[in-house]
Parts: structure tokens; sequence; C-alpha cells
């Protein structure tokens, strides 16, 4: 069997790697704004948390309440057992 060719010394080139820029979420900017509606807006509602087995969602059973942990009083969502 033969071996794969080897590119020349020198001639390999790996491109830059260039990351997003990274959100500060510092008070006052569009990205805190953003995010604070958004948690809002989710707080607001009660999510369903189905038992996911493969690619299979199984929604029966019991449901026990999820609390949001710096909240005993407001429910997070619902989570089959």
């Amino acid at each position: 069997m033969s071996e794969p060719p080897v590119p020349a010394q020198g001639r390999l080139h790996a491109s830059r790697a260039v990351n997003e820029p990274l959100a500060t979420f510092v008070a006052g900017s569009t990205e805190r704004a953003e995010l604070e509606e958004t948690l809002r807006r989710w707080m607001k509602e009660v999510h369903e948390v189905p038992v996911v087995v493969g690619d299979r969602e199984y929604r029966e059973g019991k449901i026990k309440q999820q609390l949001i942990v710096r909240s005993a009083l407001l429910v997070a969502g619902g989570i089959y057992v």
C-alpha cells in the first residue's frame, strides 16, 4: 500500500482562528437589556420538560414541578417522572 503524499515543508498553512466578540453584559448595554427581557418573558411561562430516550420524547406519567432556585414560589417547568 502506498503512503499518502506528504506536503512540502513550509507549504501547509492553517487558517487563523477568529472568535466572535464576547458580550460583556454590563449594565446599560444592549446585550444586557436583551438578556433581561428574554428572562422576564421566560419566567412568565411554565415549560414542559419531556423525558428523551434516543430520538424519542415521552410526555406521559406524573408531572413534578421544577421550581426556580432563587424563588421557591416560582415554577419553571413540569418534569415527567
